[in-house]
């Protein structure tokens, strides 16, 4: 039976079962982030981690409910658009898989977009990455980005305005983001290039920012002594 035929009853049905089935797995998300043992219960459960592309309405229901915890945190996050592609992170816990985060994507293709008077090539590009607070920290986003990168040209590498977090993974995956100024339309879309660099450069890279960082650091704490001191 297709999805079409199906009466609204039904589709109703459903969505109530799979809300009551998600709903249970953000019991089980909550008890393991207040538990002491996390670390060893995850760690645990590691082997059993999955990455799925979002297929059906199922799929496309447990990411609007992934989706609403990433904007409920950070509102700039958006739903999946006509055109973009999905996957679902999952790990395996009590002999169930929950889903953890996810990832949103476009494949290369020529669209017409508001910011060019002419159809462009668009690039494989990343637009979302979100983990769910309780798993962080132990790599899946890492996972995630390889995941994405494997599907594509993995010389170059297009992310839609990355988060720090996300810029930290590339440089440690190798990455840099290029010196090549963008296309007024590359810009608008808030779309950043980065290339694989050789380790010794990514390292010299990697070194140069958290250099910056400090300098940065220093800067803002010498500006709030200056305020204190009424400067």
């Amino acid at each position: 039976m297709s999805d079409n035929s199906r009466t609204e009853g039904e589709i109703l049905q459903t969505e109530a079962s799979l809300t009551a089935k998600i709903s249970g797995n953000m019991i089980t998300i909550a008890r393991l982030n207040c538990s002491s043992n996390k670390d060893k219960i995850i760690n645990a459960c590691r082997p059993n981690i999955r990455i799925s592309t979002v297929r059906d309405y199922r799929d496309r229901y447990i990411l609007f409910i992934l989706q609403k915890e990433a904007m409920r945190e950070c509102p700039g996050f958006r739903e999946l658009k006509d055109g973009e592609a999905a996957k679902i992170i999952w790990i395996k816990s009590e002999k169930r898989w929950i889903p953890i985060g996810y990832y949103i994507f476009s494949r290369r293709c020529t669209r017409k977009i508001p910011h060019s008077d002419r159809p462009i090539i668009y690039p494989m590009t990343l637009h979302q990455i979100f983990v769910l607070q309780a798993f962080r920290g132990l790599g899946l986003g890492t996972m995630m980005l390889r995941n994405f990168i494997a599907q594509g040209n993995k010389r170059t590498v297009w992310i839609e305005s990355p988060f720090d977090v996300t810029k930290h993974i590339l440089t440690k995956l190798g990455y840099a983001e290029t010196n090549e100024p963008y296309e007024l339309w590359q810009m608008m879309e808030g779309l950043t290039k980065w290339e694989k660099v050789s380790s010794c450069s990514a390292k010299k890279l990697r070194m140069a920012r958290e250099t910056t960082g400090v300098e940065r650091c220093h800067i803002s704490r010498s500006r709030e002594e200056y305020v204190i001191a009424g400067i």
